[in-house]
């Protein structure tokens, strides 16, 4: 099988109309159109399941929430800026464990 992509995609479609024209034309398939009753139209149709239907769902609202909790941010600023010390050791600690639990999560999937 050869794989021409040189060519653009508006040529190819108008060479396999010409083709389809040229096959219509020709005297076997009119003997044929005359034999055979005319096909109906068919219509593919898409069925998404409810679980779909309910990532769809999910998805939008996710999308509808903000990136960064701007309350939390603006309350994390006030107690730094009221002298609150942050314990370094703590926050590593919290870190590690979120990203175990991340970590976790990765591995279930």
């Amino acid at each position: 099988m050869q794989i021409d992509n040189t060519g653009s995609i508006s040529s190819h479609i108008q060479n396999t109309q010409e083709g389809k024209q040229a096959q219509q034309n020709s005297p076997a398939n009119n003997n044929l159109q005359q034999q055979t009753p005319q096909a109906t139209a068919q219509t593919d149709t898409v069925t998404f399941t409810s679980a779909a239907a309910q990532l769809q769902q999910l998805e939008k609202s996710l999308a509808d929430q903000p990136v960064v909790n701007t309350q939390r941010v603006a309350e994390v600023q006030n107690a730094l800026n009221s002298g609150h010390k942050a314990d370094p050791a703590l926050v590593a600690d919290k870190m590690l464990s979120f990203e175990t639990g991340l970590n976790n999560v990765r591995a279930q999937a």
